[in-house]
C-alpha cells in the first residue's frame, strides 16, 4: 500500500474489520500480517490494532471447520500478536488511567482473550500497579 507511514496502520484495521465483516477471513488473515508489521504511530492506533487482531483470533476459532482448521494456529498467532500489543502499551504506562483499564476490561472486541492466562496476567498486573 502506498500510504503514508503514519495512516498505515490505521487503514490497515480498517480493511481488516471490513473483510471480517463481510466473512473473508483469509484475506483479512493477509491484511492483519500486514498490520502486524506496521509502523504504529500512537498508542490508541496500537490499542486499535490489538483489538481488530483479538477480534480476528476470535472470528478464525468461531469459522466453520474447513476453514478453522487451515487458519487455526494463524488464530492463535493473533491471539498472542494482541495481548503482546496490549503488554507493550501497559508498559508504556498507556493504562495508567482509571478509563483506559475499563476499556481494557470492557472492550467487546477483547472478549476472545479474556480467557487467556497472557491477557489475565496483564490485568493483574495491572490492577497491583492501582492498588
Amino acid at each position: 500500500l502506498k500510504q503514508p507511514a503514519a495512516s498505515l496502520a490505521g487503514l490497515l484495521a480498517f480493511r481488516c474489520r471490513v473483510l471480517m465483516h463481510k466473512g473473508m477471513l483469509p484475506a483479512a488473515i493477509t491484511t492483519a500480517g500486514k498490520l502486524q508489521t506496521s509502523q504504529l504511530p500512537s498508542p490508541e492506533t496500537t490499542f486499535e490494532s490489538a483489538c481488530v487482531l483479538a477480534l480476528l483470533a476470535s472470528s478464525v476459532s468461531k469459522a466453520d471447520p474447513p476453514v478453522a482448521e487451515e487458519l487455526k494456529s494463524r488464530g492463535e498467532a493473533l491471539a498472542r500478536s494482541a495481548v503482546k500489543r496490549l503488554v507493550f502499551l501497559a508498559s508504556k504506562k498507556y493504562f495508567s488511567s482509571p478509563d483506559r483499564v475499563e476499556k481494557l476490561k470492557y472492550t467487546p472486541d477483547l472478549d476472545g482473550l479474556r480467557n487467556r492466562m497472557d491477557f489475565q496476567s496483564l490485568l493483574k498486573s495491572l490492577a497491583a500497579r492501582s492498588g
